[in-house]
C-alpha cells in the first residue's frame, strides 16, 4: 500500500487522545507496525474534511471466482460521523468507488473484517484502497494485515432470537465471527 498524501510519514509514540476517553491500540495486531490515519491535522487545523486514501498496487484479479479485501482494523468510535471506506478501482486508481462503509468497533482493540469484492472490479488492474475524511475529531484508524485473497466465507444461521454472542441464538452453537 502507499499513501497518496505527499506529506511526510510520522511516528508517534505517545497515545495523545487518551484525554478525551479514546485510545489507540497499544500495539500491532501482528509484528512490530500498522497504518494508523489520523483524523485530525491533515495539512494543519485549517484544512478540515479533507480526504485521505492509502492504495495498493494494481492486481490481476480477472481469474478471480470469490475474492475478498481482510485485514484487521481497530477504530474505537461509536460516533454516527463514519468516515473511513474501504474503496476499489478497476481502471488502475483513476477513478474510485466505495465498496464497504466501516464502521467504529467502539472497542480498544483490534478486530477482523472481510469485505467482498464486487464483479465490477475482477479486472487485470484492479486497486483497494482506504479512504478517510477528516472530521477534526479523534478518530483515528488503525488497519494491520491487509490481504486480498480467495475467500468463501461460512454460513452460520440463527435457530431464536437472542444476543449475537450467545451460542444458543445459533445452529450449532457457533456464534458468528468475520469468516
Amino acid at each position: 500500500f502507499r499513501n497518496t498524501y505527499s506529506g511526510t510519514w510520522a511516528v508517534q509514540a505517545y497515545n495523545d487522545f487518551n484525554l478525551f476517553g479514546i485510545t489507540d491500540p497499544t500495539g500491532a495486531q501482528s509484528g512490530s507496525a500498522a497504518l494508523c490515519i489520523e483524523d485530525s491535522y491533515f495539512g494543519g487545523t485549517g484544512t478540515f474534511f479533507g480526504s485521505r486514501r492509502t492504495e495498493s498496487p494494481s492486481m490481476d484479479l480477472s481469474l478471480a471466482t470469490s475474492p475478498y479485501v481482510r485485514f484487521y482494523y481497530s477504530y474505537p468510535v461509536t460516533s454516527s460521523t463514519m468516515n473511513f471506506r474501504v474503496m476499489a478501482s478497476n481502471d488502475g486508481g483513476t477513478t474510485w468507488e466505495s465498496i464497504m462503509q466501516v464502521p467504529g468497533n467502539g472497542a480498544v482493540g483490534w478486530q477482523q473484517i472481510s469485505v467482498r469484492i464486487p464483479d465490477a472490479y475482477k479486472v487485470a488492474n484492479a486497486k483497494i484502497g482506504f479512504e478517510m475524511t477528516n472530521t477534526w475529531g479523534v478518530q483515528n484508524i488503525f488497519v494491520d494485515n491487509v490481504v486480498v485473497d480467495e475467500f468463501t466465507p461460512t454460513t452460520i444461521t440463527s435457530q431464536a432470537g437472542g444476543l449475537w454472542n450467545a451460542p444458543g441464538t445459533w445452529v450449532g452453537g457457533v456464534v458468528p465471527n468475520s469468516n
